[in-house]
């Protein structure tokens, strides 16, 4: 059992096709391209680099923050 384990493991280790995905990589939702200013853009990366997370992980949750707001009434 441990060595059906083990070479699951090596398997993901590998590097996969273009149609495949690690085993360790987590299911992700499809992303979109946006422009953004430079200024923000350098201002953004670092924060997400002090915060430890992924740009794309905290422009989400500012965008979802800003759009609670009821600023927009979308």
């Amino acid at each position: 059992m441990s060595e059906d384990f083990l070479s699951d493991i090596k398997k993901g280790l590998e590097r996969p096709a273009k149609n495949q995905k690690s085993i360790f990589q987590n299911k992700t939702e499809k992303t979109h391209p946006v422009q953004i200013r430079d200024s923000t853009y350098f201002k953004l990366k670092t924060l997400s680099f002090e915060q430890q997370v992924k740009l794309v992980d905290l422009v989400d949750s500012m965008l979802k923050y800003a759009l609670e707001l009821d600023k927009y009434h979308i």
